[in-house]
């Protein structure tokens, strides 16, 4: 199994669910971004994105009310997301296995918890070879660790998310934004294997998952 690709595919899993959990809240936000935020915070809507990037990774991500749905896909390999009844459920199709992540889903505020966001700036920036209008906001957060994120808006459409943890910049070409949501990504095969992660919660809130996506040496 390709473990390297396995392994940005679940980095990127985590990072956009933890940015695209969040809650309208009592903050000043930025003209662009204002409508975004709040179709965001109505827990209903799909995003299709693209990592810009040499070797393009594809994300899916729905969500409907407290339950959320992402699948991410780099050269022909895949890997689904449901988060629902306590779970995160990893779906590795091509092995017919599942990993159950057991998490608080409520829990899950985010990078980008709306009432912890503040405007930093609005102007403009290169994304994704053009320039563009963005609104860019700083990340409260328990660690001393820079988060921020711009969200880069072209005539009140979302075009692109930046999101920047210390030294880390990740660029997400937006494909698609709206609120229909349909309900077949968040249905669960009840035919595959299924194996249950360790997690390890640490004194500042994160958590340790250990994952072993390697299933090759399993005996039938």
């Amino acid at each position: 199994m390709k473990s390297v690709i396995l392994t940005k595919l679940i980095f990127l899993t985590l990072f956009s669910i933890l940015f695209i959990q969040n809650t309208y809240g009592e903050a000043t936000y930025g003209t662009l971004s204002e409508p975004i935020i709040k179709i965001m915070a109505s827990k209903n809507y799909r995003l299709k994105m693209t990592t810009v990037a040499i070797k393009k990774i594809q994300i899916e991500y729905y969500q409907k009310k407290d339950n959320f749905a992402q699948k991410l896909t780099q050269e022909n390999q895949s890997i689904r997301i449901v988060g629902k009844d306590g779970f995160l459920h990893y779906i590795i199709d091509y092995e017919k296995t599942i990993v159950k992540v057991p998490i608080e889903i409520n829990k899950i505020k985010g990078l980008v918890d709306a009432e912890k966001i503040s405007l930093l700036s609005t102007g403009k920036a290169r994304f994704n070879g053009k320039q563009r209008d963005y609104d860019e906001y700083t990340i409260e957060s328990d660690d001393d660790k820079e988060r921020k994120i711009l969200f880069f808006v072209e005539k009140e459409k979302l075009v692109g998310l930046r999101v920047v943890e210390g030294k880390t910049t990740e660029d997400l070409a937006i494909d698609e934004f709206d609120q229909r949501v349909p309900s077949l990504p968040f249905n669960i095969p009840t035919d595959y294997k299924v194996r249950e992660a360790k997690v390890k919660e640490n004194e500042d809130g994160t958590m340790d998952i250990d994952v072993d996506f390697d299933f090759e040496d399993d005996e039938e």
